[in-house]
């Protein structure tokens, strides 16, 4: 979970004197800049999710496609994440040599190939599952404090920042 603290938010007063609307945005945008390098170096971290094995976030995103669609194909998975076919079928085989997944030949159609969670995949699964619900239930805590104009304007700020992102590409 990424945490920014408490005292990030302060400096939009100053002894209760409101900041001018470009100082305001400096120190929006300066929060958001923290928040990215923390993501960046959050996917990039190795974590624990249950099981003697650690995965990367893109790891237990691909074993999460899995849980959520049992005996799901490759195709499948690179189109749910976005991801060209020779990458995930190489993660998937790395995901199998360390136990969390097994590739079996499908039973109606013998040249496809179907992906499941091993048991240690289905607790990985599991742990994952439980750590998004808690982050959701915080983050609609947090959320509520606001109202629903604010919400607008949250929800569009956000909206803006994920185009520009597709735009450039990252």
């Amino acid at each position: 979970m990424i945490l920014l603290s408490e005292q990030s938010f302060l400096p939009f007063c100053k002894e209760g004197v409101v900041l001018e609307k470009k100082e305001s945005v400096s120190k929006i945008l300066g929060l958001v800049t923290m928040y990215n390098q923390k993501l960046s170096q959050y996917v990039k971290d190795y974590r624990n999710y249950g099981t003697p094995q650690k995965l990367r976030s893109d790891q237990i995103h691909l074993i999460c496609h899995i849980g959520r669609n049992p005996k799901c194909n490759l195709r499948y998975l690179a189109e749910a994440t976005g991801a060209c076919f020779p990458t995930v079928s190489l993660q998937v085989d790395r995901l199998r040599n360390i136990g969390l997944v097994t590739k079996t030949r499908s039973s109606s159609n013998q040249r496809e190939i179907e992906i499941a969670l091993t048991e240690d995949g289905t607790a990985a699964f599991a742990y994952h599952q439980k750590l998004d619900a808690d982050y959701f239930a915080k983050a609609s805590a947090c959320l509520e404090e606001y109202t629903e104009e604010e919400l607008v304007t949250i929800r569009k700020f956000v909206n803006q920042k994920r185009i520009q992102y597709l735009w450039i590409g990252v």
